[in-house]
């Protein structure tokens, strides 16, 4: 009777306030909010109101804090934005007139200064994170001081305190700054408040369980789970505390009434605490009690809204069967959280916010079950899965950069709309039934299938489908291998593979591996440097050595390098065992960025090939008067006309066989117009390199003709080229320290393959003018013989023979594509 009465008493207070309020969206935005119904708040504001500067902050506030809640960041974003911009354009404005009570600048801005904290370390942005929860906490401070003496009676700013102390103690964790996130746990045991404190206090363990998870002090984290009960996921609610207002006190007794049934329909709220639970029992080899927690875990149909969780779990859930001895579930684990996270794209960590929890090593799973794998004689299985993980880095890099620049029209269409549905997956929407989850979670891969139906070379970049090894075999050649690296800090491995499907795979020595390949390529890059052997010897037994059974017999070698092996000329080892003969004695050496390269080779055009045999361009800046180039111009006009007449006269009389582009005729508008009707694509200018951003890597032309004058790599996708051979003697690939050396050659490589060229020659370093005018001349000779991997080891012996010994002038040039002979 008592229930039924204060639950009719709520009901009649909150019709008599909103009765002369209709009008006013914040009422109803503040109903939604006050019940925790996000979604209901988001469609009733988008159905009838846009973000203007008409406007007031209260809506706005509110429609902030939904998109927040339901995990729409880029709303989220652009409303906290344009709420902020509000609010610094009207520092008095009332939030409710009726309360003559004015709400100071502080007030409005903490909470959204709050959430965006939250949501940056979801994203992974804890610098920019702990910047703004230090705003955040300096603007509650100024509120604290207008309320010194009735602080205690006013509610929300415990439970925002809270919110800001845990964001700033998650991020300074995640920054490794250990000290000061100790001191913002401390702080959080000096957050009071004058009603609710059951609520408060649970909500304080859990923020200092989420830091020290952050920390990685399990420990500390589980004696603090266990000591607090109201941690248990399936028995309490976590109640939004909203802004003061009139009806918070009724709203907050109906919330209490209705507890019990919202625990049963929404238990999906609760799985980032349990997957904490999980976590700190793995960590501090509670092996039994962590088994169980994550199938429980990972039993529930609403895992898929956490998806960086249930990758995690997954991986951990295999670590616990490796433990156990169990291997072939452990191999099932890893395989399944293998699939778990190429699932969407990018690896954005969601849930960090809410666990303190955040994946360091995301390739870690593949690395895992690699090893395994060959631990139990399945190499082939291990190579492909070491494939995935360089396959799921390349994807989560362009997801990162959010363009595919050159797609059609339709073609760009899927690619946003699987954007959005991989955005969904992150929205939290607990009322949805089971069904209406799985649903949700398949779209990604049913739109990832139609782009692999209807776009089948853009496929491989947006992760539509799995890497496979038959592909790359039926372009082996006779007495061609197939070698293959995997790299993952200091692991390395190392795969071979036959034409007819047999794959050898061993562990080699990852270690120091960076340093060696350093020492090498500066030896490498300076003629009058000694140490060439003792570093070529060294290196070999690295990366050759313990796979050289597997390579007898073979006079021809396809690689796939990884990571600082990318910067290395594989040709240039020597084996210890011979007569001081570097490798590209033994084999014709080609190179592919991935397996997915192979796709687009196998995928030609139809037609006609273009008439044109050779298109150059050298040069790009002003025309001058004959005689009055400088030396640097005069080379570049004798290398690609050279050029162009030693591969039209080595070739078949054609049509308008070469054509030469230099000075202000080296133009992006005139190499793409020409493009299309060459053979050969000969470039003797620089490039632009961004590792962070691969978009910004491209080519340094002219502008004109409505072109800019930068041939970025996404601008290659849309043109028809069909080059044989693309040639760069200008673009050079410098050496740098860190995890993503060589991933510029390799994307620079893969661009022009997706292009439409069949191989693409470059260089890693720069050498002295005339060798590589001599060199290149030499290449076209032989190219117009041979296949391009046989041509590039002709000349680089051609070259040693006529007194170019060091390995400066020949062993930089690589060629990457096709091994198939030139007609």
């Amino acid at each position: 009777m008592a229930k039924r009465a204060l639950l009719g008493a709520a009901v009649w207070m909150m019709a008599l306030l909103l009765a002369g309020c209709a009008s006013d969206p914040s009422w109803e935005m503040r109903h939604f909010r006050l019940k925790g119904q996000h979604h209901q708040a988001i469609a009733f504001f988008e159905s009838q109101y846009k973000l203007s500067d008409e406007l007031s902050y209260e809506p706005l506030q509110d429609l902030c804090k939904a998109y927040f809640e339901t995990r729409r960041y880029t709303q989220f974003m652009r409303c906290a934005d344009h709420y902020l911009k509000s609010v610094a354009a009207d520092k008095t404005t009332q939030y409710f007139t009726e309360e003559k009570i004015p709400v100071t600048y502080g007030e409005k801005v903490a909470p959204v200064l709050a959430w965006r904290a939250l949501m940056r370390i979801d994203l992974g942005e804890y610098e920019a994170a702990l910047k703004d929860a230090l705003e955040a906490n300096a603007q509650l401070q100024k509120v604290r001081d207008k309320w010194v003496g009735i602080e205690k009676e006013v509610d929300e700013w415990a439970f925002l305190t809270l919110d800001v102390y845990r964001a700033a103690g998650l991020a300074y964790a995640l920054l490794d700054k250990r000290e000061q996130a100790y001191q913002f746990i401390q702080r959080t045991n000096e957050v009071f408040g004058p009603s609710n404190m059951q609520e408060l206090s649970r909500l304080r363990a859990l923020a200092q369980v989420q830091i020290l998870i952050a920390l990685k002090d399990y420990r500390a984290a589980l004696e603090l789970v266990r000591e607090q009960t109201t941690l248990n996921p399936f028995a309490v609610v976590m109640v939004a505390v909203s802004f003061i207002n009139p009806v918070q006190g009724a709203m907050e007794a109906l919330s209490t009434i209705e507890r019990t049934e919202r625990i049963k329909s929404v238990p999906a709220s609760y799985l980032p605490q349990l997957f904490m639970f999980a976590k700190t029992l793995f960590e501090t080899q509670q092996d039994s009690e962590a088994a169980a927690s994550y199938d429980l875990f990972l039993a529930n149909p609403y895992r898929v809204n956490y998806p960086s969780l249930e990758v995690a779990a997954l991986y951990d859930r295999g670590r616990l069967a490796q433990r156990a001895g169990d291997v072939a579930g452990a191999i099932d684990f890893f395989t399944r959280a293998m699939a778990a996270g190429e699932s969407r794209r990018s690896l954005i960590q969601s849930e960090t916010a809410q666990t303190g929890f955040a994946t360091s090593d995301p390739s870690a799973v593949y690395k895992d079950l690699v090893a395994l794998l060959l631990e139990q004689h399945r190499d082939a299985e291990a190579l492909l899965a070491a494939e995935r993980g360089r396959h799921r880095r390349l994807v989560s890099l362009l997801a990162k950069e959010q363009s595919f620049a050159g797609v059609d029209e339709a073609g760009a269409a899927l690619v946003e709309a699987l954007d959005e549905a991989e955005a969904r997956l992150l929205e939290r929407d607990f009322l949805a039934d089971g069904a209406a989850v799985q649903t949700k979670a398949a779209e990604p891969a049913q739109i990832r299938a139609r782009i692999a139906k209807q776009y089948p070379r853009m496929a491989p970049l947006v992760g539509a489908g799995k890497p496979s090894l038959a592909p790359l075999l039926a372009q082996l050649s006779p007495r061609e291998r197939l070698l293959v690296y995997f790299r993952d800090g200091d692991k390395l491995w190392g795969f071979v593979a036959y034409a007819d499907g047999r794959v050898k795979g061993v562990a080699l020595r990852g270690d120091n591996l960076q340093k060696l390949a350093a020492l090498f390529r500066s030896i490498l890059e300076n003629p009058d440097k000694s140490g060439y052997q003792d570093a070529a010897e060294a290196l070999y037994q690295r990366l050759i050595g313990p796979l050289a059974d597997e390579l007898k017999g073979a006079d021809k070698l396809l690689t796939i390098p990884s990571g600082a092996i990318h910067g290395v000329p594989l040709g240039a080892l020597i084996d210890p065992q011979s007569s001081a003969e570097p490798l590209m004695s033994r084999f014709a050496m080609r190179r592919l960025p991935g397996f997915y390269a192979a796709v687009w080779l196998n995928q030609q055009q139809t037609g006609p090939e273009p008439e044109g045999q050779l298109l150059a361009v050298g040069h790009a800046g002003p025309d001058v008067d004959p005689g009055q180039e400088g030396a640097a111009q005069r080379q570049a006009l004798a290398l690609a006309r050279q050029e162009a007449v030693a591969l039209a006269m080595a070739g078949r009389p054609v049509r308008d066989q070469a054509r030469v582009l230099t000075g202000a005729k080296a133009t992006e508008a005139g190499l793409v117009r020409a493009g299309e009707s060459y053979r050969y694509l000969h470039v003797a200018l620089d490039g632009r390199f961004d590792a962070e951003q691969w978009r910004k890597t491209g080519l340094n032309l002219l502008p004109g003709g409505g072109e800019d004058g930068r041939l970025l790599l996404p601008e290659l996708f849309q043109h028809p080229w069909r080059w044989r051979v693309a040639t760069f003697s200008g673009v050079y690939f410098p050496w740098r320290d860190g995890a993503d050396t060589g991933l510029e050659a390799a994307a620079f490589q893969a661009g022009w393959l997706y292009g439409g060229a069949r191989g693409v020659l470059t260089s890693l370093w720069r050498t002295e003018p005339d060798a590589t005018q001599q060199f290149i001349l030499a290449y076209y000779a032989n190219l117009a013989r041979m296949t391009p991997q046989e041509a590039l080891r002709a000349t680089q012996q051609e070259m040693r023979a006529a007194g170019y010994e060091h390995p400066y002038y020949w062993a930089p040039y690589v060629y990457a594509g096709e091994s198939a002979q030139n007609p």
